[in-house]
């Protein structure tokens, strides 16, 4: 195990900067279309990414926190405290290429969801008014997007919500949750950590936590 682990940091150290972030070593490029790409990052203990090139604007959203190295390119690498589970972020560009490399030097794995966006400005959509009885607290505003958090405890429900806009929601703690559609029979899902799903405009989904874990999600819609 730590020789496979030594040779794939071998190979990691051994990417050319040039390489696009889809492309990444521990990178898994799982949707993309026009408007965002989502991007599955996990990192075993011990992984190294190796320097590569991130193009778009990202936001991510950490479903497993580890103690991480980060190293900007022409710069030293800085320890990076493991952040809390569900924390969420962007990753700016500013005027040089953003080109970084991420090592886990942690005992367990680092999963992130990013969701990069593949216009170059907004695409001037509308955003959802979530008001406190949605029971959504927002966590995330930017140019870009908004995003929100909701968190179920066993039997909580959230009431019906029409999503105005596009975007996309990320489970970060998983369990059973009942959907409910207008003028539709219930549908009960497992879902994981990690877990995510196209937020599609126009959609009532009415939410309820009918399993004994807690439940919490981060929905992104993009302006």
């Amino acid at each position: 195990m730590i020789a496979a682990l030594l040779a794939g940091a071998a190979l990691a150290a051994a990417v050319p900067p040039s390489t696009p972030v889809e492309q990444a070593p521990y990178h898994r490029l799982m949707v993309a279309n026009a408007d965002y790409a989502i991007l599955d990052v996990h990192f075993p203990p011990g992984g190294r990414s190796g320097f590569h090139l991130h193009p778009r604007q990202l936001f991510y959203t950490v479903t497993t926190p580890a103690e991480i190295d980060v190293q900007m390119q022409g710069e030293a690498a800085r320890r990076v405290a493991p952040t809390a589970v569900g924390a969420v972020g962007m990753n700016e560009l500013g005027t040089s290429p953003f080109i970084h490399a991420v090592s886990n030097g942690d005992e367990g794995s680092y999963h992130v969801i990013g969701i990069e966006l593949r216009r170059p400005i907004p695409i001037g959509a509308p955003i959802t008014v979530r008001p406190a009885e949605t029971r959504f607290v927002q966590v995330h505003d930017h140019p870009r997007l908004r995003a929100w958090r909701l968190i179920l405890q066993p039997g909580e429900s959230a009431p019906p919500l029409r999503v105005v806009g596009t975007g996309v929601r990320v489970f970060v703690r998983g369990g059973s949750l009942t959907i409910a559609r207008p003028d539709m029979p219930a549908q009960p899902q497992i879902v994981s950590a990690g877990d995510f799903e196209p937020l599609a405009a126009g959609e009532i989904r009415a939410l309820t936590n009918s399993g004994d874990t807690l439940i919490e999600l981060v929905d992104v819609e993009l302006k």
